[in-house]
């Protein structure tokens, strides 16, 4: 292995910043690696979180790694820290604390934050998201308090899930699809028909198709959710499940290129600058907005990985089946299984 004792700094506390310490690990058993994540917490399974709403899971469930994995890879973990800025002449990060650290070679992996639409009142207290772990506190607190129907806006593969926990949770759940169709990226038109008459049948679960969100009523709170077609429904909690946005503003303070999708990468996944790398929902391969899934985060970060501790790896994206278990629907790649009924193949 490579007698570098090089310093590298990961921004992120997602699976691609895991799999990238853990790369650059395993080529250069010599190199400083640190890991800096404002969340406080390791490295979890971001997939795990909507089960997590009923309370928090094993440990094994749901941290990639334990503490101390970190230790015995020599892999400085520090957790709670925001990175405000970066000087890539100077080859330092700023802290929100106001101290600098250095670098030899960074990885942005700073992840996405949940998209919520430009409409009225959307600032409004029980407008919700679920993208990180510091979510599940107050989104506990807010379910014990409410008795009333939760809405879940967003009927994609995220939506279903958090319904589901929602459900589990013992409130009934309203969802909303700006669509007509449910999984309409996934399923042909015959399938998606099968998924809405499937979940009609659900006592727990109620259904408004083919009108978008126009507005979020109410004063400090929010009380109704207000449709496109003038459809005013009740809401007090309305959780958002509309898409992902990447995080790039260090990307673009520091001057490197973005494009719409995230920070532009070449296919080792360096950016503008050879010695600062980007992996999982904050990149943009060959210019393309990331795919937000967690296996391609996790093959990019292992890329990146290999290729900060001096490697010459190339990232090959692939086309990942959709996959999902919740409300009684099982969907992997193209073939969907609903409650037992059959299988039915696209």
């Amino acid at each position: 292995m490579p007698n570098s004792g090089i310093h590298i700094q990961i921004v992120g506390g997602g699976v691609a910043a895991f799999e990238a310490a853990a790369a650059a690990r395993k080529n250069d058993e010599n190199a400083r690696i640190t890991i800096l994540t404002r969340e406080n917490t390791p490295p979890y399974r971001r997939p795990a979180l909507p089960r997590a709403l009923q309370g928090d899971l094993p440990e094994r469930e749901f941290l990639i790694k334990p503490a101390a994995w970190y230790r015995e890879q020599r892999i400085e973990l520090r957790t709670g820290v925001t990175v405000t800025a970066l000087d890539r002449k100077g080859k330092k990060l700023q802290l929100a604390d106001g101290s600098t650290v250095p670098y030899d070679r960074l990885l942005l992996a700073t992840g996405g934050y949940c998209f919520l639409p430009p409409i009225p009142g959307i600032e409004l207290a029980g407008v919700l998201s679920l993208r990180e772990y510091a979510d599940l506190i107050p989104i506990r607190e807010a379910l014990a308090r409410t008795k009333s129907i939760v809405t879940v806006v967003g009927g994609g593969l995220l939506g279903l899930e958090l319904a589901d926990a929602l459900l589990k949770t013992g409130h009934r759940v309203r969802l909303v699809e700006g669509c007509p169709v449910l999984l309409g990226k996934q399923l042909a038109a015959a399938d998606s028909e099968r998924v809405r008459q499937h979940l009609e049948k659900n006592p727990g679960l109620e259904l408004h198709l083919g009108s978008f969100p126009a507005a979020v009523l109410g004063e400090k709170q929010a009380r109704k959710l207000q449709l496109a077609d003038g459809t005013e429904l009740p809401a007090e909690l309305i959780f958002f499940s509309t898409g992902m946005r990447p995080h790039v503003e260090l990307a673009e303070q520091a001057g490197l290129t973005t494009v719409p999708g995230g920070i532009r990468v070449n296919p080792q996944l360096q950016t503008d600058d050879p010695d600062i790398f980007a992996a999982g929902d904050c990149a943009a391969f060959d210019g393309k907005p990331g795919c937000g899934l967690y296996a391609a985060a996790r093959k990019m970060g292992a890329v990146a990985g290999a290729n900060l501790a001096g490697g010459k790896m190339e990232y090959q994206p692939e086309e990942y089946p959709a996959w999902m278990t919740a409300l009684g629907i099982k969907l992997s790649g193209t073939t969907l299984t609903l409650d037992g009924n059959g299988t039915v193949q696209e």
